[in-house]
């Protein structure tokens, strides 16, 4: 091979190497079996060092011999992973892969992927700096570690100490070094960890330069001090990665354009193969070459990388196994034969068409063990054998194989749907088994997943509110109406008001009929019609963000009916019984303490004199805030005043008279960013509102990000005209506790949770605070001196309860004959979601009613124009195991009688908001009724369709979508949705230590 110099590089479409890899005749007369000789001392490996011996004619140094590395790097990479399972270096190994890459140039090098126990997770920094490091180690009393750090894993240098190295592009390196100092690890708004580097640390020296923690490449102490290595270790909480790594078992080779010409050499003996030349004489011709006509496309393997393969090394490996289960429709199987086999022989072999699906149909048949596994779970208790084409149950349950099901475009129709039946249905023993739901036998599979609720189409918003016509009231089916045009994305919207529309005037006819004789009804048709557009339009103008009947393309009502109800939201604030409220607040004065008092006078003297007051009411759980804000409300709402309460949580909104929260409210964006403002205008009914607001009272604002009052504060100052003023001189009144939860804010430290709390803010030094002392729950005259103590002594007595946790809660045969009055009181507490999920399955277990399982149908959305391209590296199995915080799992198993607890917002003025438990009535195919327990709503009865939840990451290239039922069992809760709970039999579960601030304090208060 031979290439000109002085000739652009690109028209030989080289890559950036000087040596390459060849085969050379003759060379497979000499052996390779060279010995490799592994020195250590004592019982720790020390670097491993290759002896070699070779022929006299094989001159070179160990660099030269690809086959010698090759087998020490295979050594190394199986000492590495072993060494990795059995140290539990990051916890107890329960999936691993690897991947060789070969660089052009250099050493191969591996890649490994580990997932570990989800005890062993890394959950926030902290986690992180128990395993990886980006700092010197100290060069005294860790002076092996250091002299590995130093040689190993230090980048460059680069930058300013080296403008020439080769990561260096238009002035910057590649790679991001050095990196910045930081004290403490933290992730990212793009969820990348940013490792702790010190800026006043240990130094080294590399190639004459001085280097610092900026160019020191992450690692883990335990790996580099036993390989003494370069083993760059980083977090991966990117799903991406997983691309990332099997790239490289796929992408192939790079490929080379080359010719092939005979040598030009003095010595026409030599046998050797020519090199380039780089001094071309002066007087050679120059010969040139025809890109189109004479050139050969080959792959370019560098010499590591065919001594490699050649030895026949693993380029990938994974663990656990991987099954593959094959997918086909009815007799459309794939035969397999010989090619000397003649058709006959073909035909008369029975194992020729036996599949992995025709053997589990069979299985299925003779072995009645497996009817709780689907065709995907098969693997993890039954053996495949080859020979005899059938499975066979394991002996050991232990095994972790691993099921895949080959891949099926979505374009494949019917063969599309069949695969996502495979992964749901159990026990099946033929294709018409898998289109069987609950005793009906569906025409095709698409019919069948349908039914099941994998796929969707208004069909099912049609079936949902036929259902729930034949239980419900027409005011809970209004309701259920406008939730499913608010949430469930209803293609056509006026195909379901002509079904719904007669069912939901059932009242408005019974009331007419009444009133007017029975020959003038059908005359008023149109008072009914407009009276159900107005109701319907009034739910929906309540939404967040705010809708109408016109936003859907339906019928709206009459222009008289809007100007009598031009405002609604101003409406519904003057609309309360005066003299119900001042009756109420009269009993109320009296029962107010001291503390209580004073900022009860304080905020009614300053209203009283047209004052501004700006006040925090600090105060631990039990002091009676909630009992001052009714006060407060009562008073002021009796004398025709505009108090609007507002409250960080669903919850918490929902313990105070006509509360919602803040983001309805006051339409904050969910999106918190320093640049933004509420979504009020001036001209608009909710600015009209504000103009025309006497106090705001806003309950748990220690849970609220400060950019929300920030944002608030700029909104009102331009929509009252008061730039000079906070808030544009509505008076505030905020209450709260910092020892509660604070902002919730994912991947952060506790210096950034600070920085967005209300004291951080530049609005905090115009709040005057106060604080309530006196704990008002023992106050109460019901409670005696003992139990007094008790409950003073609470967390002692909580010790004792020991492992009986669930007999503690919900003992006395609770859950053989539950009621809403005991459910209602009672739950079990924990600080994640994963441990309430197991404590929520263990109690649902014992509970013997009827039971549910709904399946989510979830679905990539688009980002950009590559999304069809995506579908076909995300298969629906990984998509229906995603499981996001808000969001409901893909399986949802719930019983009737169980409580259940809304997961998202939904009808605030009904009491149905994030966090609103029920207790479930019926669970129908396709919607569940439902019963309130908790807020100002008890014994209000619900119907609840399936909605759609949307969830968009930087760690996925698409943005996910899954419908589902909003709730989940909640025997068990987490703490944070235990705030603002009314509980009188509480169990706190810590199989885990609370990770956030407060979280304790939450659950003993």
């Amino acid at each position: 091979m031979r290439l000109f110099n002085n000739v652009a590089d690109r028209r030989y479409d080289l890559p950036s190497s000087g040596s390459m890899g060849c085969i050379v005749t003759g060379d497979d007369t000499i052996s390779t079996t060279y010995d490799i000789i592994i020195h250590s001392q004592s019982d720790r490996p020390q670097l491993i060092k290759i002896t070699r011996y070779m022929d006299t004619h094989m001159q070179g140094d160990v660099h030269s011999r690809a086959d010698i590395i090759a087998r020490v790097f295979n050594i190394k990479v199986h000492e590495f992973v072993r060494f990795l399972k059995q140290d539990k270096t990051f916890g107890e190994v329960e999936a691993y892969l690897y991947t060789i890459e070969f660089q052009k140039r250099g050493l191969p090098h591996c890649h490994t992927l580990l997932w570990v126990n989800s005890s062993d997770r890394i959950k926030n920094p902290i986690d992180i700096d128990r395993y990886i490091t980006a700092e010197l180690s100290d060069p005294i009393n860790e002076a092996e570690l250091y002299e590995t750090i130093t040689s190993c894993m230090i980048h460059g240098p680069c930058g300013p100490l080296n403008e020439k190295a080769p990561c260096m592009r238009d002035g910057k390196c590649t790679k991001h070094f050095p990196r910045h100092f930081v004290d403490s690890t933290f992730f990212d708004r793009e969820g990348y960890v940013r490792y702790k580097r010190s800026a006043y640390a240990h130094h080294t020296t590399r190639y004459g330069q001085v280097v610092d923690n900026g160019y020191v490449v992450p690692y883990n102490k335990r790996l580099c001090s036993r390989f003494r290595a370069h083993i760059n270790v980083e977090y991966c909480g990117w799903n991406m990665l997983i691309k990332y790594l099997f790239k490289y078992i796929s992408k192939g080779a790079d490929r080379i354009r080359y010719t092939l010409q005979k040598a030009e050499s003095t010595n026409q003996s030599s046998t050797a193969l020519p090199t380039t030349s780089h001094n071309r004489p002066e007087n050679e011709d120059i010969c040139v070459v025809n890109e189109v006509q004479n050139f050969l496309d080959g792959r370019y393997i560098c010499p590591h990388e065919a001594a490699w393969r050649i030895l026949d090394f693993r380029i990938h490996q994974c663990h656990p196994v991987v099954q593959i289960l094959t997918v086909h429709e009815e007799n459309m199987q794939q035969w397999m034969f010989n090619e000397e086999n003649t058709i006959p022989e073909v035909l008369s072999n029975p194992n020729s068409s036996i599949t992995t699906l025709l053997a589990w149909f069979e299985s299925n048949a003779r072995d009645a063990k497996g009817h709780d596994l689907t065709y995907l779970d098969y693997p993890k208790s039954y053996k495949w054998e080859k020979s005899s084409k059938s499975w066979s149950r394991r002996i050991y349950e232990s095994s972790k194989t691993v099921g895949r099901l080959v891949f099926v475009h979505p374009t494949s129709d019917e063969l599309f749907y069949l695969r996502m039946l495979l992964c749901h249905q159990k026990g099946c023993t033929s294709f018409q088994d898998l289109r069987t739901v609950r005793g009906t036998i569906y025409p095709n599979f698409w019919a069948t997943c349908n039914a099941l609720g994998l796929i969707g189409d208004d069909i099912e918003w049609l079936t949902c509110f036929t259902e729930a016509s034949i239980w419900a009231t027409a005011s809970q089916l209004r309701s259920l109406f406008c939730h499913l045009l608010l949430f469930c994305e209803v293609s056509n919207p006026r195909l379901l008001w002509d079904s719904a529309c007669d069912k939901m005037k059932d009242d408005y006819l019974h009331t007419l009929k009444l009133q007017i004789p029975d020959k003038n009804v059908a005359s008023a048709a149109d008072i009914i019609e407009q009276q159900l557009l107005h109701d319907l339009d009034n739910i929906l103008c309540s939404a967040v963000p705010s809708k109408s009947m016109g936003d859907f393309g339906l019928p709206v009502p009459s222009a008289d009916v809007i100007g009598i109800l031009r405002n609604r939201l101003l409406l519904e604030e003057l609309s309360y019984d005066r003299e119900g409220l001042m009756k109420e607040h009269n009993e109320l004065v009296p029962k107010l303490n001291s503390d209580q008092r004073s900022v009860y006078n304080t905020v009614g003297s300053s209203i009283e004199n047209k004052k501004q007051i700006l006040m925090f009411v600090y105060g631990h759980g039990g002091t009676g805030k909630t009992f001052l804000w009714t006060t407060i409300l009562s008073y002021f709402r009796s004398i025709g005043k505009i108090v609007l309460a507002v409250a960080a949580s669903g919850i918490a909104s929902l313990l105070l008279p006509s509360g919602t929260t803040t983001h309805s409210r006051f339409k904050i964006p969910i999106d918190l960013t320093d640049k933004k403002s509420c979504d009020i205008k001036k001209r608009s009914f909710l600015g009209e509102l504000m103009q025309r607001t006497t106090l705001i009272i806003w309950d748990e604002a220690p849970m609220s990000d400060r950019r929300c009052f920030e944002f608030l504060d700029r909104s009102l100052r331009d929509v009252l005209d008061c730039d000079q003023q906070p808030f544009g001189g509505i008076s505030m009144l905020l209450g709260g506790d910092f020892r509660q939860t604070l902002p919730v804010v994912p991947k952060s430290t506790r210096s950034e949770i600070i920085a967005l709390t209300l004291p951080s803010s530049y609005l905090w030094p115009y709040f005057t605070v106060r604080i309530l002392h006196t704990n008002m729950r023992l106050q109460s005259s019901d409670i005696t001196t003992q139990n007094s103590m008790s409950t003073s002594t609470f967390a002692r007595w909580l010790l004792a309860i020991g492992d009986r946790i669930i007999d503690f809660v919900y003992g006395d045969g609770i859950l053989i004959d539950p009621t809403a009055a005991d459910l209602s009181v009672r739950a079990i507490v924990s600080p994640t979601n994963e441990a309430t999920d197991e404590i929520n399955t263990q109690i649902l277990k014992i509970v013997r009613t009827s039971v549910r399982t709904y399946n989510s149908t979830d679905i990539m959305e688009p980002n950009g124009k590559h999304t069809s391209d995506m579908e076909g590296l995300y298969p629906i199995e990984y998509l229906n195991q995603l499981n996001f915080p808000g969001i409901p799992p893909h399986e949802l198993t719930a019983k009737t009688h169980c409580p259940i607890m809304l997961i998202r917002n939904i009808n605030q003025r009904e009491g149905l908001c994030n966090g609103t438990r029920l207790i479930v009535s019926q669970l129908l195919p396709n919607v569940i009724e439902a019963t309130i327990i908790t807020g100002t709503c008890i014994g209000k009865r619900t119907y609840i369709p399936r909605i759609k939840f949307i969830h968009k990451s930087s760690d996925f290239p698409f943005t996910f979508s899954r419908k589902q039922f909003p709730v989940k069992v909640c025997y068990a809760m987490t703490i944070n949705k235990s705030q603002g709970q009314s509980l009188r039999r509480i169990g706190i579960y810590l199989s885990q230590p609370v990770f956030a601030h407060g979280q304790l304090y939450v659950a003993l208060s």
